[in-house]
């Protein structure tokens, strides 16, 4: 089935659609190749959403209710993307409450 929807890989054109095919697995599969089943399907079991505020994960850190450009993707990856072109760094703020690696 093709949806024809202009934010496809294909609708981008025959040079991305062929540097996308080189990806290891589909971006709409990511959670899948990342997260066992269980942690996917919980959105529709547990209404836990795949990508959440860190809030979530760490409600009794207060500093964390401030932070609006990162987020947890599952529960146990803390996703802080940079937004700008040229920039390869940027600061993170890891919530209290939680050893990160």
């Amino acid at each position: 089935m093709i949806s024809g929807a202009p934010n496809e890989v294909w609708s981008y054109g025959e040079e991305v659609y062929a540097i996308c095919q080189e990806i290891p697995c589909s971006l709409r599969e990511l959670p899948q190749a990342v997260y066992p089943q269980p942690e996917v399907q919980a959105p529709t079991e547990r209404g836990a959403p795949v990508m959440r505020h860190a809030v979530l994960r760490v409600p009794t850190d207060p500093a964390c209710w401030e932070v609006s450009d990162q987020y947890m993707f599952g529960p146990d990856l803390l996703v802080a993307p940079v937004m700008e072109a040229g920039v390869a760094r940027r600061p993170v703020y890891l919530p209290a409450g939680a050893r990160w690696t």
